[in-house]
């Protein structure tokens, strides 16, 4: 591994360079896997072909829209549903084992609306 501020070639646990001291993967003046000088807006090293520590490509990503809707929005508006879901799987579970002697206490049709009536509440 080599210093991506100074160039300096150091061992693969190093928590610093011994040359600059700055931690080895924090520059952008060199090639953390051959060494050799880099652009400091390049996402691969030209000489070796890697993808340089710290790129900005990486964890950068737009999620599309569709139909004009952000896909985060649409996830978020689904997250009822499958916390709807989740808890009707535990009722039924729940009546299924404990069969007889919950069947009188809880009324489930009860349950499941008020379940449905607070994650439909508008916000």
């Amino acid at each position: 591994m080599f210093c991506r501020n100074c160039g300096r070639e150091l061992d693969a646990q190093a928590v610093a360079c011994t040359g600059c001291g700055v931690p080895p993967l924090k520059g952008k003046k060199f090639c953390q896997n051959c060494g050799q000088p880099a652009n400091e807006a390049a996402e691969i090293c030209t000489s070796c072909g890697v993808r340089l520590a710290g790129s900005s490509a990486i964890g950068n990503i737009n999620l599309p829209s569709a139909n004009g809707i952000d896909v985060r929005q649409m996830v978020a508006s689904y997250g009822k549903f499958v916390l709807l879901g989740i808890a009707f799987i535990v009722v039924i579970t729940v009546m299924s084992t404990c069969g007889p002697v919950l069947w009188g206490i809880i009324p489930v049709s009860g349950l499941l609306w008020a379940l449905i009536r607070v994650l439909n509440k508008p916000k």
